[in-house]
């Protein structure tokens, strides 16, 4: 039953997928079961070789919001998460993972907030964590609720409290998402918390109260192996890590702040908290550059 309250606003919902036989029936079904019926759902299927592609085939025949796309040879994650953005055409956007699970209202709560909020980019649902058999293992605090005014406070609250990655599957304004860079080509490590920097330079990230997204922790997830050369083969297909990954991602980030609009005044603040950053970090970076010396 569709809820009298249901917003207008037209959301895509992007699905990378690879391998994902196990979960995908149940995280389709949980995107299709939306009170928020106005949607398009993407599958980008990165050339699995298990029933991937059966089980999504069927789900794409029996409803018209199912469009269902297979990469010819595996182009890694970055480059699958990339491609869904560019395949959507809704107003709103929104990652939803072959593993995990949403309740029904997701989508019609996180809307509403969007469409009420213009200085909004991302509204978000609680986060609890589920293991392999959908059992709970405790709720995650994604402590991203950052709606300062002022952008150079908002930028500053973010490094000091994002972990782990949870509000990359918010519900997205895409006319924010259009000015990132995505997950990038890969080489980044934890590109998504340098997509989410650049998504709070253009606005605030608003958590409603209710619980509903359950993030599935399991051993086949790439989450579950910190490993830096297995992250790289999950993101862009090659086992070789990128050399000075902090110094990287702290010049990305500073070019990112340089391409906005924003005034030189709020671009010369926040090039100066990412200094601060580098001499915080002086440490590890040193480490890097030794590292790199020696080959």
């Amino acid at each position: 039953m569709i809820s009298d309250n249901v917003c207008r606003g037209f959301v895509s919902i992007g699905m990378p997928v690879y391998n994902g036989e196990r979960y995908l029936e149940s995280a389709i079904r949980s995107v299709l079961g939306q009170t928020q019926s106005d949607f398009e759902l993407i599958i980008s299927d990165n050339a699995s070789t298990d029933r991937t592609q059966e089980i999504c085939r069927v789900f794409a025949a029996a409803d018209s919001r199912v469009k269902y796309c297979r990469n010819d040879h595996n182009i890694a994650a970055a480059e699958n998460y990339n491609r869904l953005f560019w395949l959507s055409s809704g107003d709103y956007f929104r990652w939803s993972n072959a593993d995990d699970l949403i309740v029904p209202q997701l989508i019609e709560r996180t809307l509403a907030v969007l469409e009420a909020r213009p200085d909004a980019v991302i509204a978000f649902g609680r986060t609890e964590l589920i293991d392999s058999e959908g059992k709970s293992l405790g709720d995650y605090d994604d402590n991203l609720d950052i709606q300062a005014d002022d952008v150079v406070a908002r930028y500053s609250e973010f490094y000091s409290r994002v972990g782990l990655t949870k509000v990359i599957y918010g519900l997205m304004r895409s006319s924010a998402v259009a000015h990132t860079n995505l997950m990038g080509n890969g080489t980044l490590p934890a590109s998504e918390i340098s997509f989410m920097a650049a998504m709070i330079l253009q606005g605030k990230f608003v958590e409603i109260q209710d619980q509903s997204f359950f993030r599935r922790m399991h051993d086949a997830a790439f989450s579950a192996n910190p490993d830096p050369s297995e992250q790289a083969q999950f993101w862009r297909a090659t086992a070789k890590a990128t050399p000075l990954p902090l110094l990287r991602t702290v010049l990305n980030d500073m070019s990112g702040i340089m391409r906005t609009s924003l005034s030189l005044s709020d671009k010369m603040a926040l090039l100066a908290y990412c200094s601060k950053r580098l001499v915080w970090q002086r440490q590890p970076l040193i480490k890097e550059f030794l590292q790199l010396l020696r080959g």
